[in-house]
């Protein structure tokens, strides 16, 4: 058989996989691979309005909420508040049974009257002695005796009228007032009740109301680790609920908790956001779904996701394609030597290139070994000792050391790929990547700097043009073509060693 024969046998069975096709192969020629390649799925390039926002779920919940309680204790006889009432400070909402605080406050009205009493027969003897020692009647040890007496009836005057004055305080606490303006949003006793005073009892005493200031409301949502840099207070929020699904509640970011929360092993922040409720539609409890406007590019050149591909990702989804390894890889070198591409990363680059792939090691902890570079080491066939191989750039083997030493060529490529990417996108959030495109002998890879994306499409800072069409790959052939490669690398390498290639596709989502 021909090299030509073989290599046209392989490219159909190249697309075979990529379109799960079961049929049996008769015949394969050019028109045939034509024909399979228009049949492909592509999206064009446009100009679209990018929002970038962080998502969240939360519950809505009051601002101030403040439990009502009795200072007194006994029986609940009338209560005039109702769940779902708007009252104002000072309204009577419950009373309880006066009889114990009355009698006390009688007692305290008697021994008032008493001590006053006592007061003013003191104040007469004191005056009559005064006169007497005068007349020097009586000794001084006599006057000095009515001093006293006139002292002490003084002091028990004083104390009936601080016992006055707090019996007659718990008099009035049997009858209870709201505490502020707002709604009371729950009752937990029904008159009879028999409750506890709030200042005497241990426990805390009974709480007869819950109330709250509607007007405005809060929600705590948790934003992910790799969105908090993003999220200020101040920015604004859109927050909808279930039960006004098609109108959105605007509000802004409060503040960012500073402790963090760890749930199924994704680190998350509290997110306090503030939304007016003026019109009273927000009610506590409601669960609410949360969308903070990181970022907003009207006008922008985007693709869809899918058809975004990570650098990792170029061999195997080119060979979904059905394009040869060889295609693939002269393609990417070819971008490197134009300078629109990075090197591919050694074990010592990834660290200063993490932002260059929107997978990072965090996401998927295989991502590292997977990724290992070309500068780094691979074990030999025969697993007996490592075998080293050149670096992308072709650079001997020991130039960026052992343990993924950073020479000062490569500081010099970082530093000129960070130059690039600012004057592309502006800021550090450009990165590149691949798309693929149908050429006149079928697909071909493209390379593209990206810029912000959503959950639908990314960013084209350059690299295409608008109107352009791109092929859309699917994630799931992506990835079973990834894992036929790299088993095919086991294969080569004697089942041992480093694959290496990426994780699942690029772009997807953020």
């Amino acid at each position: 058989m021909s090299a030509a024969s073989r290599r046209t046998i392989t490219g159909c069975l190249a697309l075979l996989v990529a379109f799960g096709s079961t049929l049996a192969i008769t015949a394969c020629d050019d028109t045939e691979a034509e024909t399979a390649n228009s049949a492909l799925e592509t999206a064009a390039v446009r100009r679209i309005n990018l929002e970038v926002k962080a998502e969240a779920t939360g519950a809505i919940q009051p601002i101030r909420t403040v439990e009502v309680k009795s200072k007194a204790s006994g029986e609940v006889l009338r209560l005039h508040g109702e769940t779902g009432m708007n009252v104002t400070r000072g309204t009577l909402l419950a009373e309880i049974d006066p009889r114990d605080v009355r009698n006390a406050y009688q007692q305290a009205e008697a021994d008032m009257d008493v001590a006053e009493a006592r007061l003013k027969a003191s104040q007469t003897g004191h005056e009559r002695s005064v006169q007497l020692r005068e007349a020097n009647i009586i000794t001084a040890q006599e006057l000095e005796s009515a001093e006293l007496d006139l002292a002490n009836q003084k002091a028990a005057h004083f104390r009936a009228r601080t016992n006055l004055d707090l019996a007659e305080q718990r008099l009035n606490d049997v009858r209870i007032a709201a505490p502020i303006d707002g709604t009371i949003i729950s009752r937990t006793v029904e008159e009879g009740t028999i409750i506890q005073s709030g200042s005497s009892s241990v426990s805390g005493g009974t709480a007869l109301f819950t109330m709250a200031d509607l007007a405005q409301m809060q929600v705590s949502a948790l934003i992910a680790e790799i969105d908090i840099g993003r999220v200020s207070a101040g920015q604004p929020v859109s927050v909808t609920v279930d039960a006004f699904p098609d109108r959105p509640f605007m509000g802004s970011v409060q503040k960012i908790e500073p402790q963090a929360k760890v749930e199924q092993n994704v680190t998350m922040f509290p997110v306090i956001v503030v939304l007016d409720n003026a019109e009273g539609l927000l009610k506590p409890g409601m669960s609410a779904r949360v969308e903070v406007e990181i970022m907003e590019k009207p006008g922008v050149l985007g693709v869809p996701n899918d058809a975004v591909v990570n650098m990792s990702d170029a061999l195997a989804a080119g060979m979904v394609l059905g394009m040869s390894e060889e295609a693939v890889t002269q393609a990417l070198e070819a971008a490197r030597a134009a300078g629109r591409t990075p090197p591919a990363r050694g074990v010592g680059e990834a660290a200063e290139t993490a932002t260059a792939d929107s997978t990072s090691p965090a996401a998927d902890p295989g991502a590292a070994n997977r990724r290992a570079g070309a500068g780094g080491q691979r074990a030999g066939a025969d697993g007996t000792a490592p075998v080293q191989r050149p670096g992308a750039d072709g650079a001997a083997p020991g130039q960026a050391g052992q343990r993924g030493q950073i020479t000062p060529e490569m500081r010099e490529r970082f530093a000129a790929m960070r130059g690039r990417r600012a004057e592309a996108g502006g800021n550090d959030e450009t990165r590149p990547g691949v798309v693929f495109v149908n050429g006149p002998a079928g697909p071909e890879l493209r390379m593209v700097t990206f810029g912000a994306s959503d959950w639908d499409n990314t960013e084209v800072v350059s690299g295409l043009e608008e109107g352009e069409a791109v092929i859309i790959i699917s994630a799931i052939r992506l990835q079973q073509q990834q894992q036929q490669f790299e088993e095919r690398m086991r294969e080569r390498m004697g089942g041992g060693g480093i694959v290496p290639g990426g994780g699942m596709g690029g772009g997807r989502g953020r």
